[in-house]
């Protein structure tokens, strides 16, 4: 046929299908290469697909024996496993309710099986009279109707419906000779090109083979049936679904016009109404006489079928709940309402029916139907606009009689809230959740004061005295149990805002407060669903540490040697909610078998203890330990009775201030450990143990020896009596980062070390080779002598030893932080070498405040140790490190420990420009209306930024300028208001070393020159002067005094200035600051004698010791400066 719709997806009946041909009809897999099955077979394609799948198989023989053929049995075996593969179940009565009349109870059993299977699914019907006819051979035309029929079946398709409405040319020539059943399956097979058109003839009436059943099998798993979909339909209608019950809809794809004039009708069902959806024109809604569950139905319109459903169950539920029986609406607004038939299950019809106030409001009254979601929930929303109170009562549709109540109060906004004060939903036993409440009028959304409300707990409602919440509300024990009339609530009255609040508190328990208005109708306390109420979130009240973690391990197996002096160790480790060490935390130990109230499990152990004259003795059924600074400890348990057990039970005790009563109670943390059995001492093997004296342990210090020793043991790691070391090998493994010595020889980190040892001392000893960290893993091999005088040759589990140094720090520690350096970025412990705590290459650090809140920098993490006495937790894993904060007292903080700066005086560094300019002499602290520009060169090479830091009457201020072609530029408008300062430094550093220089800023006030450098001729005729911008003038000294000897010059300039003298043919210049200066010739010029001559030009009148002012006046870039200079001289005798 070449008119096959266009293909989607390969539809695959399922490999499980064409598999039951192997089992039902060739029982024994062979070789995928039959002999019989040559080249030019028809069938060899599909036969070996299948095969190569693993769907079919051959005989023993290596045949396939393609012409063999199927009988009737093998069809029902085949077609019933088909559908056990699909999650079909083998129905309960297969065996005492044959399904074909020529079948017994005493057939085979199988065959029974799957023809009850296949008969129940209406995928074998069996002959006209009832029968089987198992060993009948299966027409084509059967075998026709048999593969549509599953089909339709499992994928709830209908193929014939959708052939007989499809238009193609049919290639079966012979389909008349078919009996009339069988031609529409026929057409089926035609369609899908499932039959050969190049062999027209179907030859319905002939028998059916292996090999054509293969090449059946194998076009049907070829085929795309996806267009086809569930319930058919024909063209022109979009669907066709089931609702309940009695209701079927019909879409259709266009708008229904004239309803009379369509008949509808159902094969199998009375169709007693037709109408067109209220809310759809294009749903026909089908009222039917009650469908059959899980029964296929076929729609036919005008006679002819145009899609299938697949019937539904009448349900009629026996109870009905609303789930919110009282609800609070706002009018305008929708509220919601819900119905649980108590029946999980779709389409289920129910009634609800709104009884409103209808006197003096717009209210009115409503009725629903609507029909249950997949979980049996009937849910419908409405709205009125006024304020009231409506009735609201739901029912299964057709039995009123199942129904429930509730009620709706609307308002303009809501009526009556409780909101939380304090916040979350889980509190400490014995504290308090406190709430408020809220109440409105209905009418007008005003507060209503004096407003009395009853407040209870939803728990503690119409519940039994054993059910009760362990909680109270304002101190009252609230309840309203069964059958009784005494409610006890806990009242509150609003207040001018309308508002009220209550508290509740508890002790392991939940509780949910309800606050309902006062009942008019029964006692004023008693709670009713129709009164007014709201409802708060629950609460749960339970023992805060609750978050401990407990974690209980055992050393060695299950079973463990009886005997005191045996036992089996357990190990503690606690931690808090965070995740942290306990320290010092109190933990009771007993055995679960004495706890769990189970008369069946008991013990006779014991816990054993150590005297302090090291004699070994039981201590009595519970104990109680206490951990170390790491969070841990430990303990051990035995029993002098074979095959006896025991399950140690560890527990935090939180309901009592001392936390050793001693009593298990709910809700504290508790923890079980792994069992352990109790049996006769036998060799278990060697062990190699690690003392340090005569006390077994696996941690040094770093100053200690460790001393291994190996032995035959016991199930409990002890030493087997009558047994002793003839000779030991131990390999050693530097496992930490100093080095170790070991017999003598010093091995390094990363390596390895044997030493063999012989009787009469086979122990080996190792220690580090100084007082720092290390650690080693040690295993032993060697000859022992065994309990019955014959040598035994063992390998010892491995032992480890970590030494801590008495100065270093361990990978996990905590303790009280002394110093740090921000420089080295490191902390150290109290009596601890530093540590690094950031900077470090390959490693990762994080930080934790108190709580294991993050801190988010190394920066944070100092500026968090300086508050305070600080306790630290430094925790290594691998290539991370951790600090977490612990403790934080009003004690004294760390010592800051940084080195200064080394600062040396820079000669690299030159200010070319130095100017602080103002409008007037008005600046001064606060103001800061002062312009800057500060500019240099910097020699140094490398050197990318300088700092620059102002000092003077307003606060410090440090500014970072980048080097730029070695020269920094730092400028800084009056509008700024950068600040009021008379001093500017600078600073760098290059190569590990600091430089620094730094200059006077001497305020300019604009529109005034200012006179900067100051110049003395010797020659007595110039005194010159330079400006701010460069600009230079004269003046001329007109009378000049005899020469004079000096040796040491005082000069008083009113600006910074350069001192210049000549000696010879030599000139020198000394810096001179504002203010005096005492100048010396032998600085000016080194070697000088002093009584030589030297002359010095001054105005005449000057005695050889005195002062002379000269009036001055520089005219300098269009500003005119007058001044002073006052020069002194003193000379010495």
């Amino acid at each position: 046929m070449a008119n096959q719709p266009t293909k989607y997806r390969k539809f695959v009946v399922g490999a499980a299908s064409a598999a039951l041909v192997a089992s039902a009809v060739a029982p024994v897999a062979f070789a995928a290469e039959f002999t019989d099955v040559k080249d030019n077979n028809s069938h060899k394609a599909a036969i070996d697909a299948l095969s190569d799948a693993g769907v079919i198989s051959g005989y023993p023989d290596g045949t396939f024996q393609p012409n063999k053929t199927l009988t009737r049995s093998d069809v029902v075996k085949l077609m019933g496993k088909w559908l056990v593969s699909e999650g079909y179940k083998v129905p309960t009565d297969y065996k005492t309710k044959p399904r074909f009349s020529d079948l017994k109870t005493t057939s085979n059993d199988e065959l029974l099986e799957m023809s009850a299977l296949v008969y129940d699914n209406g995928v074998f019907v069996g002959k006209p009279d009832g029968s089987l006819d198992a060993n009948g051979d299966i027409t084509r035309e059967n075998m026709a109707i048999v593969l549509v029929r599953a089909f339709d079946r499992v994928y709830d398709v209908d193929l014939v419906s959708y052939v007989k409405a499809q238009e193609f040319n049919k290639d079966v020539t012979d389909l008349g000779k078919a009996k009339a059943e069988a031609r529409p399956a026929i057409d089926v097979l035609d369609f899908f090109d499932i039959t050969n058109p190049a062999a027209p003839e179907f030859n319905p009436k002939n028998t059916t083979t292996r090999g054509q059943f293969a090449s059946f099998l194998y076009k049907t798993t070829k085929v795309d049936f996806d267009e086809v979909g569930g319930g058919i339909v024909a063209p022109g209608v979009a669907s066709v679904k089931g609702i309940n019950a009695t209701t079927v809809e019909v879409t259709m794809k266009d708008k229904v016009s004239n309803i009379d004039s369509l008949k509808f009708t159902i094969d199998g069902l009375t169709v007693s109404n037709a109408a067109v959806k209220q809310t759809d024109d294009k749903t026909v809604v089908l009222t039917t006489a009650t469908q059959k569950g899980g029964e296929k139905y076929t729609v036919k319109l005008d006679g002819k079928a145009i899609g299938t459903f697949t019937g539904i169950e009448a349900t009629v539920p026996t109870s009905l709940k609303i789930t919110n029986q009282s609800v609070q609406g706002k009018t305008g607004q929708q509220v919601i309402l819900s119905a649980d038939t108590g029946v999980k299950k779709a389409g289920i019809p129910v009634t609800f029916n709104v009884k409103a106030n209808t006197i003096g409001t717009t209210n009115k009254d409503q009725v629903f139907e609507v029909t249950t979601n997949e979980d049996g929930i009937a849910t419908f929303s409405y709205t009125q606009y006024s304020a009231g109170t409506d009735q609201v009562t739901a029912y299964p549709t057709g039995a009123p009689t199942v129904r429930d109540t509730g009620y709706v109060f609307w308002g303009v906004d809501t009526i009556l809230a409780v909101e939380e004060v304090t916040v979350g939903n889980t509190i400490n036993n014995g504290a308090n959740k406190t709430y408020k409440v809220v109440h409105k009028n209905a009418t007008t959304g005003k507060p209503v004061s004096g407003k009395v409300l009853n407040v209870s707990l939803l728990e503690n409602v119409n519940v039994t005295p054993d059910k009760l919440s362990n909680a109270t509300v304002n101190g009252v024990k609230v309840s309203q149990l069964n059958n009784e009339d005494n409610a006890k609530t806990a009242t509150i009255t609003t207040d001018s805002k309308g508002e009220a609040t209550f508290t509740v508190s508890g002790s392991n328990t939940t509780a949910t407060p309800i606050v309902f208005d006062r009942n008019v109708v029964g006692k004023e306390s008693t709670y009713e669903a129709s009164l007014l109420q709201t409802k708060a979130n629950t609460v749960t009240f339970t023992a805060q540490q609750v978050e401990y973690a407990i974690e209980l391990t055992r050393d060695g197996g299950e079973v463990a040697a009886k005997g005191v002096k045996n036992g089996r160790k357990y190990n503690v480790v606690v931690k808090n909610k965070d995740g942290n060490i306990a320290k010092n935390e109190t933990v009771n130990i007993a055995f679960n078998e004495d706890l769990d109230r189970v008369i069946s499990t008991n013990t006779s152990a014991q816990f054993i203890k150590t005297n302090d004259d090291k004699t070994v003795v039981y201590n009595g059924k519970q104990i109680s330990v206490k951990t170390d600074n790491e969070g841990k400890a430990s303990f051990v348990i035995g029993s002098e009775f074979e095959n006896d057990y025991a399950t140690p039970i560890a527990w935090i005790d939180v309901n009592t201030p001392n936390a050793v009563e001693g009593k298990l109670d709910q809700g504290e943390p508790f923890t079980i450990a792994p069992i352990s059995y109790f049996k006769a001492a036998y060799l278990d093997g060697a062990a190699l143990k690690v003392y340090n004296g005569n006390k077994e342990t696996s941690t040094f210090k770093g100053s200690e020896t460790a001393t291994f020793k190996a032995s035959l043991v016991n199930q409990s790691n002890k030493d087997m009596a009558n047994t002793s070391i003839k000779t030991a090998t131990y390999t050693v493994f530097n496992t930490g980062a100093n080095d170790v010595v070991v017999a003598g020889q010093i091995v390094s980190p990363n390596r390895s070390y044997t030493v063999t040892t012989a009787a009469p001392n086979t122990n080996l000893e190792v220690k580090p080779s100084q007082d720092k960290n290390a650690s080693v893993r040690v295993v032993a091999t060697g000859i022992a002598i065994d309990t019955d005088g014959k040598d035994y040759a063992f390998t010892a589990k491995e032992a480890t030893a970590s030494f801590t140094s008495s100065t270093q720090v361990s990978d996990l520690y905590t303790g009280v932080v002394k110093s740090y350096d921000t420089k080295k970025e490191e902390l150290t412990f109290d009596g601890k070498e530093a540590v690094k705590y950031a900077g470090e290459k390959g490693k990762t650090y994080e930080y934790k405040g108190i709580g294991n809140t993050p801190i988010a920098t190394s920066e944070d993490f100092i500026k968090e140790l300086k508050k305070g006495k600080v306790t630290v937790t430094r925790e290594v894993k691998d290539n991370k490190v951790t600090f977490y904060i612990i403790e934080q007292t009003a004690g004294n903080p760390p010592t800051d420990v940084t080195a200064p700066d080394v600062v040396v005086p820079s000669e690299g560094l030159v200010f070319t420009s130095a100017v602080a300019e103002a409008a007037n002499d008005s600046v001064g602290p606060g103001f800061g209306a002062v312009a800057y520009d500060i500019q240099g060169t910097v020699a140094d090479a490398g050197v990318s930024e300088v700092k620059l830091t102002f000092t003077g009457e307003d606060e410090t201020v440090t500014e970072t300028v980048p080097v730029v072609d070695g020269k920094i530029v730092f400028k800084k408008s009056m509008t700024d208001f950068f600040g009021y300062f008379n001093k500017v430094s600078a600073s760098y550093t290059v190569n590990g070393v600091t430089k620094t220089t730094e200059k006077d800023l001497v305020l300019r006030i604009v529109g005034e020159a200012q006179i900067t450098e100051t110049t003395v001729d010797v020659d007595g005729k110039t005194i010159g002067f330079t400006d701010i911008v460069g600009a230079s003038a004269n003046l001329d000294l007109t009378t000049l005094a005899p020469s004079a000897t000096a040796t040491d010059i005082k000069v008083t300039v009113t600006e910074d200035s350069t001192f210049s003298m000549t000696y010879g043919n030599k000139t020198k210049s000394v810096e001179l600051t504002r203010g005096e200066n005492q100048v010396s010739t032998a600085d000016l010029f080194p070697g000088l004698n002093p009584s030589t001559n030297l002359t010095v030009g001054f105005l005449q009148n000057l005695q050889p010791s005195g002062t002379l002012e000269v009036a001055t006046k520089l005219v300098a870039g269009g500003v005119t400066k007058t001044g002073t200079l006052t020069i002194s001289y003193d000379p010495k005798q």
